[in-house]
């Protein structure tokens, strides 16, 4: 299913950084797209209060897309203070470096994640489920952490993924196959 995400149809909170040339990735998976609008692709919307996220696919949408795209939005809604500790709202480069993470790296049968925000404005993915904890976050757009441990063998790390995320694919791929 290739998927582009096109920028929120208002942008109230992006800066200028958001969306210098510097911030945006230029290597998606070979699944995805960039040619939104092009016959036989289908957009998807997530309205929000803020704008839509649109995500452009070919087929059908995987499983985990929707339950995903409606966290994430969530989180971009959330205000100063959310957590009555003055955190600040969540930054968008978070949402889209979060975004080109788990569309590389998630498979039609990965289950959906939790979707959380961090104290400093970032974002951080999150499984618990099928004997496996999986955690990434994202301190920065471009720092990613992850953690990962596999109760049934006992496997476990925690690791930089700012520039390989192999172990992610295979931690994705146990957490996927798994019953």
């Amino acid at each position: 299913m290739p998927l582009t995400l096109n920028r929120p149809r208002r942008a109230e909170r992006l800066s200028d950084p958001d969306s210098h040339p510097a911030n945006t990735t230029t290597t998606l998976p070979m699944w995805a797209t960039l040619s939104a609008g092009t016959p036989g692709y289908r957009e998807l919307r997530y309205p929000f209060a803020w704008g839509d996220f649109v995500v452009t696919v070919v087929g059908e949408p995987r499983p985990w897309l929707t339950p995903m795209m409606q966290a994430f939005g969530a989180l971009l809604e959330l205000r100063t203070g959310w957590d009555a500790y003055g955190s600040p709202p969540i930054q968008s480069a978070y949402i889209e470096s979060a975004l080109a993470v788990i569309f590389a790296v998630m498979r039609d049968d990965t289950p959906a994640p939790s979707v959380v925000p961090t104290s400093r404005g970032g974002v951080q993915i999150e499984w618990h489920t099928r004997g496996v904890d999986l955690e990434i976050e994202f301190e920065t757009p471009f720092l990613i952490r992850g953690s990962f441990e596999d109760h049934r063998t006992g496997q476990s790390w925690e690791k930089d993924l700012s520039f390989d995320q192999n172990a992610l694919v295979q931690a994705i791929a146990v957490l996927s196959q798994r019953t």
